[in-house]
């Protein structure tokens, strides 16, 4: 089934729901919604442009998530698999951008633009009921958790309270972003689930990114129940315009770390293309 260039707008709950009728281990799947723009929720609170249920095998591209509700998310995802998120522009969308959370796993984030989430623009994670994970937990389970195999990268991250937020989820690569101006934190290490049975953070990778700060700030947020130590940093570029012996302030060792201006194109028209002669050409690991 494709969902393919309407306008949704004006919602006074989530804009579009896509689920599996309340059947938690009867995924429904094969769902493309492309070329649409979920704009202006007519409500606050909890509510997403997009919700995500129980969605296998799916993708979303070239859509727009714009001025959404202030306690919801752009694209909400609720034990969700296989999904590919791509080339969306998703700004000013609520809280945050895309959720990944409740048992969701092996999900594609790349080339899209994300700005002014009141919180965070990515949340790799979360804090999910028992009782909605996807598939349904076994009894007594061990090895849980909130996120896995997710990948991140070549996407765009403008302002927004804590861009990446890494919040009880294994295996995520986070990777080739550019994060400008965050607000409050680059990225938060959370672990807000504790209970019985769900790995702590741990085997998480941020590597190949720029980071453009613009103010001293806590570059890193860690809160208690994480295993940071298991956090792989590397070969990032970071900058801030308003310090020339700036560097960041970071619980780990970024091996390679490069610490120079990226030359964007115009950072002002929001051109972070960088020319040939950038510190940061190169400066990746592959």
């Amino acid at each position: 089934m494709e969902i393919n260039g309407l306008v949704i707008e004006q919602q006074t709950g989530n804009g579009i729901n896509i689920d599996d009728g309340g059947v938690l281990d009867t995924p429904t799947h094969h769902i493309t919604v492309r070329n649409c723009i979920f704009r202006d929720m007519a409500a606050s609170g909890n509510n997403d442009l997009l919700k995500l249920s129980g969605l296998d095998s799916f993708l979303i591209e070239r859509c727009e998530f714009l001025n959404g509700g202030a306690g919801g998310s752009g694209i909400d995802m609720v034990g969700c698999h296989w999904g590919i998120i791509q080339d969306n522009i998703i700004d000013d969308a609520g809280q945050s951008g895309i959720q990944n959370k409740g048992g969701t796993q092996y999900i594609l984030m790349r080339r899209n633009i994300f700005k002014d989430m009141s919180q965070r623009a990515i949340n790799l994670g979360g804090s999910t009921g028992l009782q909605f994970f996807r598939p349904p937990l076994p009894p007594g389970g061990t090895d849980l958790f909130e996120a896995a195999d997710l990948e991140v990268y070549s996407n765009i991250f403008i302002r927004s309270w804590a861009p990446i937020a890494y919040v009880g989820c294994v295996r995520v690569r986070v990777y080739n972003n550019t994060i400008v101006d965050p607000q409050n934190w680059v990225i938060r290490i959370l672990q807000e689930n504790t209970n019985t049975g769900f790995l702590p953070f741990a085997d998480n990778e941020f590597r190949n990114n720029i980071v453009y700060v613009n103010s001293d700030l806590t570059e890193v947020n860690i809160g208690p129940n994480t295993e940071p130590g298991t956090f792989r940093f590397s070969n990032n570029l970071w900058y801030n315009s308003s310090s020339s012996s700036w560097t960041p302030t970071l619980p780990f060792i970024d091996s390679n770390q490069i610490i120079a201006d990226p030359l964007f194109g115009n950072i002002n028209g929001e051109d972070f293309r960088i020319p040939s002669n950038s510190p940061a050409v190169g400066g990746g690991k592959v």
